[in-house]
């Protein structure tokens, strides 16, 4: 018999809702394939997690999307899994679950209520998630910058005094607001540079003179502020 229900205009289309989580869920799954290009650098690898989550959106008809949107949502979960681990794949693990909502959206498959109760659990990871990832990117790229990147002379020994005191991790062999000290090792047969993290609260005066007083200690050469994305400039 013909199911004169699936032979109907309105079961042939993709429920609406459905698809505005699909798009949702593709955008979910950009945040962090733009992000890597712009954090680690430009590789198709970070995008392949992407172009997966696309798909559904282009997969016209009630049934062969909500197949394609469990597929695809269960792909990019074991995609999260391996390689995912090591490529930051699982960071597309929210797209997984809104797709799975979104195959779950349609009343003609599900009851109205379980139907309603997907589309408000995607939307809500879909705004969580696009929330973290907006309070992450100011804090890693767009806050003011609160370390100063700090030049040595090849003098400069962490193993003796008086370099020791200055990278001790607390930022108190410094002080003037300093509050965490890193350091890292060049090739160039130059010092190590030293990461001088400073209190976020730091009047613009205050961080000058931290500035001059990290000029002031043995072997520095330079002190700069730099850019949250170039933390070594």
């Amino acid at each position: 018999m013909i199911d004169a229900e699936s032979q109907s205009p309105a079961a042939a289309k993709v429920y609406v809702w459905s698809r505005v989580l699909a798009a949702v869920a593709l955008w979910t799954s950009i945040i962090p394939a733009a992000w890597s290009s712009v954090d680690v650098g430009w590789a198709l690898v970070w995008w392949f997690p992407t172009a997966i989550a696309a798909i559904p959106l282009c997969v016209p008809g009630r049934k062969p999307f909500r197949v394609a949107a469990l597929t695809i949502a269960l792909l990019l979960a074991v995609l999260s899994l391996f390689p995912g681990l090591f490529l930051g794949w699982f960071l597309h693990l929210p797209a997984a679950l809104i797709l799975v909502a979104a195959a779950q959206a349609d009343p003609l498959q599900r009851t109205p209520r379980l139907s309603r109760v997907a589309v408000a659990v995607g939307v809500t990871v879909a705004m969580v998630t696009t929330a973290v990832w907006a309070v992450g990117i100011y804090r890693m790229a767009l806050a003011p910058a609160d370390t100063f990147t700090v030049h040595t002379s090849s003098r400069f020994n962490v193993m003796e005094q008086p370099y020791r005191r200055i990278i001790e991790g607390d930022g108190s062999g410094i002080g003037f607001g300093a509050e965490d000290v890193s350091f890292t090792h060049r090739g160039d047969g130059a010092g190590p540079i030293l990461s001088v993290g400073f209190r976020t609260d730091l009047s613009g005066e205050e961080q000058d003179r931290l500035r001059q007083h990290l000029l002031e200690l043995p072997e520095v050469t330079d002190v700069r502020l730099c850019p949250r994305l170039q933390p070594l400039c």
